[in-house]
């Protein structure tokens, strides 16, 4: 802080941009009112930017449903599962043998509302959980378990797995 206050003392002020020129233009009382509002006015837009330019989902991941050919995919040692969210709201779940070839498990509907998300399938509508999604990773959270899947592409679906 005393080492800003010296540059400022010394009229090294045009280092600091428009705020060095805000405060050499103390003889100019037109000029210092027309950058004080400049000011004022970029400062309320980056608070409001900051305040209301990104929710949850917008970080480059963007929206639940996905693409053609394109599936939300959870792997671990035991199993591999695939989630698609069309935007008509048709739910379907995959699974696959090995990672690449897939197969329709499940088909349903699915709404959201805030951050929680209701999928039904033909016998119920009693899977509610949250969701959030960061870049290319939605992360759902059933019974306090965090389940982490990574967005796909190129997802070829060989039919029905029954």
């Amino acid at each position: 802080m005393a080492f800003r206050v010296f540059i400022l003392r010394k009229g090294y002020c045009k280092v600091f941009g428009l705020l060095g020129y805000l405060f050499q233009a103390k003889e100019n009382k037109a000029m210092k009112k027309q950058l004080t509002k400049l000011v004022l006015l970029a400062g309320f837009w980056l608070a409001v930017a900051l305040t209301f330019g990104c929710s949850s989902d917008d970080d480059g991941g963007g929206d639940i449903v996905n693409a053609e050919n394109e599936a939300w995919a959870y792997y671990d040692n035991r199993q591999c599962v695939g989630l698609v969210f069309k935007q008509n709201g048709e739910f379907i779940k995959l699974d696959c043998d090995n990672g690449r070839n897939w197969c329709i498990d499940v088909i349903g509907d699915y709404s959201i509302s805030g951050n929680q998300i209701t999928i039904c399938d033909s016998y119920d509508c009693d899977a509610v959980l949250s969701y959030s999604i960061s870049r290319n990773i939605l992360t759902l959270v059933e019974e306090g378990k965090a389940y982490t899947y990574t967005k796909t592409s190129n997802v070829n679906i060989s039919g029905d797995c029954h």
